[in-house]
């Protein structure tokens, strides 16, 4: 009632207000409850807080003076300045791949991305178009469910891959035979726009590595064509 009549626009008139100084006092706003209440649940798992803006992968906050710094391993560390994809810990099958492909040094995203994922951490990863993130992580995913050695789940995968387009589908679920040539694993990708039927029989007797748009993947749960009861990795 008072701003429908005017009377709090009559009040401020001839006030100035410094908005630089009363937005210098104000904090930025971090979600670090969520962080601290993980830690304190598990305390086997390691905290952490926020990558400098140094690092062309990083997470967190956008002010990471006023974060706490990242607790890093030795290893995650070492990474960064790793020059080869035989440093990371990779498999055989998954280096010969990539020979094949023609790749021999890693990109900062793969570098640090690598290790963490090899040791089966959560990972929250950022970098530019054209930086290889499908590779950061789908390559220690493909040692990790080689050296799981479990049996593929009927009408559902070991690894889940989530994509917001047909066409990024379609790449990732290439790259994914691309580098998974040796390690002996099935791929397959469902898209809307395709037949739903031709969709049922590739997961009628389940893959290893499942990549979908998420509409199509609502259809086919909906219809209970697909289980996400054998997923043990999600991207």
């Amino acid at each position: 009632r008072n701003v429908r009549e005017g009377r709090v626009f009559r009040k401020c008139e001839g006030v100035r207000i410094d908005f630089g100084a009363a937005m210098h006092h104000l904090l930025p706003i971090e979600a670090r409850a969520s962080v601290k209440r993980a830690a304190r649940q598990s305390r086997s798992r390691q905290p952490f807080g926020s990558f400098s803006t140094d690092f062309p992968f990083h997470a967190g906050g956008f002010n990471p003076r006023a974060a706490r710094p990242l607790r890093l391993r030795a290893a995650y560390i070492a990474s960064y300045f790793m020059t080869q994809f035989s440093d990371l810990g990779l498999s055989q099958p998954v280096l010969q791949a990539l020979d094949l492909q023609g790749y021999k040094e890693p990109t900062p995203i793969q570098a640090q991305a690598i290790p963490p994922v090899l040791e089966g951490r959560d990972l929250l990863g950022i970098a530019q178009t054209g930086t290889g993130k499908t590779a950061a992580f789908m390559l220690p995913s493909i040692d990790r469910l080689r050296d799981a050695d479990n049996q593929t789940p009927f009408k559902s995968c070991r690894m889940l891959v989530l994509a917001p387009t047909r066409e990024l589908a379609g790449q990732i679920a290439q790259s994914a035979k691309d580098y998974g040539a040796l390690a002996g694993l099935k791929v397959h990708s469902i898209v809307g726009g395709t037949s739903v039927n031709k969709d049922r029989n590739k997961l009628h007797r389940g893959t290893d590595i499942l990549v979908a748009t998420p509409g199509r993947l609502a259809d086919l749960f909906d219809r209970q064509r697909v289980s996400l009861a054998g997923v043990r990795q999600l991207v």
